[in-house]
């Protein structure tokens, strides 16, 4: 192997790895030298360490490369490396990540066995000649399986679509490597949940964004509900609508004793619940009853892979929309995921819009839940950050006197970090949107009561990462939202062992 692809891995020492120089942590050397498994040091064939017959003794003096009944063999297993034989003697040897299997015929590394692709589906991994390396800005369809690179197509070797019983179809696509190099960043969009697989290492020093877009309103008074990320789900329409997905937050209501009575949309659902819409009207007397977020869904184990649910639209013609749910990505590696201090993995919910002052004014939307990050290597290291929190609720209109063209606060999206998304500030008589959830609270902020109230927030999404051992590497600046204790996995940041086939 050369010396390229220990660029950038954590665990990889920064001096060449010569004779006698220690293997990095997966067994690897320089091309001319193995790993000798007693030593764990670097050695040509041949050096000490060697058995009579050319070959690596195996620890126990039992030359590899010689089968039980004393017949040469072409690869067989020593420990976890996979050795490639000539004529009885080694001439190459391979660090396997996850282990040697010795029954395959012939014997060879086990390779990753991504969660929520089944049977026919794991033959397509390993099987790409072609890297990824984005070094700008791109953006990748999974609905057409297109890439494009600072406006240059990339043209994609390996795509297909693989559905799924109870959630989107995947879109999965296979690399050699990938590589989203300091200030990069790769935008998904599309219905599909996203499957990213590297045979070799996936290293993001930028930043892989899948998140849901806000609901939007303008000053007259036409609405577009927020989009969900891939695998997520879509806001509610303008006057109501109910959010899109499993956990969809319910449409805000109009006062049956006074129209001029809005409640604000409550917030999407996944991990964590929606906070509620807030109340219309006046309390006791005549008002629009607050309507509940949406209600928690989904596994931690992320089977299968879907995103965050849409927030519900506020009350009036011109009610807030909601806004979308984060995206659910996955992400697998044959080798190492390294997330670096400046990159990270992104799929928050979006905002909810404000409400607008209409023939009369309306309430505010509610927040997109965040998404789903599934990331699946041998080792797993994160230095930057790893986020799925949900978008703030819209604040509802504060004035319903006379028609304008003013629109109340929309709700902040789900931020690429550990801040909760703040929502709308109401004014007058239009209530503040609810807080997203992030960090260590997984279920959202309601909206404010008033005469037009404010849309709930998103709840958060989930976090998953499977590793050989069922533990990751973290960097003391590192950022994983939702999770218990700011920086750590826990919570809704959960942690298992890695498949292997």
């Amino acid at each position: 192997m050369g010396v390229g692809l220990c660029a950038g891995l954590v665990g990889c020492p920064d001096y060449a790895m010569l004779d006698g120089k220690a293997c990095d942590e997966l067994g690897r050397c320089l091309d001319g030298y193995v790993c000798d498994p007693d030593s764990s040091r670097c050695v040509r064939p041949g050096d000490g360490g060697l058995d009579g017959d050319g070959g690596p003794d195996g620890g126990d003096g039992v030359n590899p490369c010689l089968g039980p009944d004393g017949e040469p063999v072409s690869a067989a297993c020593d420990g976890d490396a996979l050795v490639q034989c000539q004529d009885g003697q080694e001439v190459d040897r391979q660090a396997c990540p996850l282990g040697c299997m010795p029954d395959g015929n012939p014997p060879r590394c086990y390779r990753l066995a991504p969660s929520n692709l089944s049977g026919p589906a794991h033959n397509f991994v390993c099987r790409s000649s072609q890297p990824l390396v984005v070094e700008g800005q791109a953006e990748l369809d999974t609905d057409r399986g297109e890439i494009s690179i600072d406006g240059q197509s990339f043209d994609v070797e390996r795509f297909v679509i693989v559905g799924q019983d109870d959630g989107p179809d995947i879109a999965v696509f296979d690399f050699t490597r990938i590589e989203i190099h300091p200030g990069a960043s790769l935008i998904a969009t599309g219905g599909n949940a996203l499957a990213l697989l590297a045979c070799e290492e996936l290293v993001c020093d930028g930043v892989l964004d899948a998140s849901g877009s806000a609901g939007m309103m303008v000053g007259s008074g036409v609405g577009t509900r927020g989009r969900g990320g891939p695998g997520g789900y879509d806001g509610g329409d303008e006057d109501g609508g109910p959010g899109e997905g499993p956990g969809a937050g319910s449409g805000g209501e109009q006062a049956d004793c006074e129209a001029l009575f809005d409640s604000g949309g409550g917030g999407g659902a996944y991990g964590g619940a929606g906070g509620a819409g807030g109340e219309g009207g006046r309390a006791g007397d005549c008002f629009a009853e607050r309507v509940p977020g949406g209600s928690v869904y989904g596994s931690a184990e992320i089977h299968p892979l879907v995103g965050g649910s849409g927030g519900g639209g506020g009350s009036d013609d011109a009610g807030g929309p909601g806004g979308g749910g984060g995206g659910a990505v996955q992400l697998g590696s044959g080798t190492i995921i390294s997330i670096g201090p400046q990159g990270g993995v992104r799929v928050a919910g979006g905002g909810g819009a404000g409400g607008h002052d209409g023939l009369d004014s309306s309430a505010g939307g509610g927040g997109g839940a965040g998404g789903a990050v599934l990331l699946e290597a041998p080792m797993v290291s994160v230095r930057g950050f790893l986020a799925a929190n949900g978008g703030g609720g819209g604040a509802g209109y504060g004035d319903n006197i006379r028609w304008s063209v003013f629109v109340a606060a929309s709700g902040e999206d789900g931020a690429a970090g550990s801040q909760a998304a703040e929502g709308g500030p109401g004014e007058d008589l239009g209530g503040s949107g609810g807080m997203g959830a992030a960090a260590g609270n997984a279920d959202a902020h309601y909206g404010q009561d008033a005469q037009n109230g404010g849309g709930g927030g998103g709840g958060a999404g989930r976090i998953r990462i499977h590793t050989r051992q069922g533990n990751l590497q973290l960097g003391a600046q590192c950022q994983i939202s939702p999770s218990d204790d700011d920086g750590a996995c826990s919570g809704l940041c959960s942690q298992g062992e890695v498949q292997r086939w």
